[in-house]
């Protein structure tokens, strides 16, 4: 089992809501299911956004102008 993992899930586009209500509940148990083996402490933070985001990132960090 996990000790102590903290996930925090953002959702930074609206459509995430409307599209999939419990898409933080979904993230949430597939990280610990994924992280179910630690025996150590973690934090986790999963953040959702759009292909809009992206491109921005994108744009910001790596000079592409485009969603990958």
């Amino acid at each position: 089992m996990t000790a102590g993992a903290e996930i925090g899930v953002h959702a930074l586009c609206n459509d995430w809501q409307a599209r999939l209500p419990d898409a933080a509940a979904r993230c949430k148990a597939a990280a610990l299911a994924a992280l179910e083996h630690l025996s150590e402490p973690i934090e986790v933070s999963i953040v959702l956004v759009d292909d809009a985001y992206v491109r921005r990132l994108n744009g910001e960090f790596r000079g592409a102008d485009r969603a990958t």
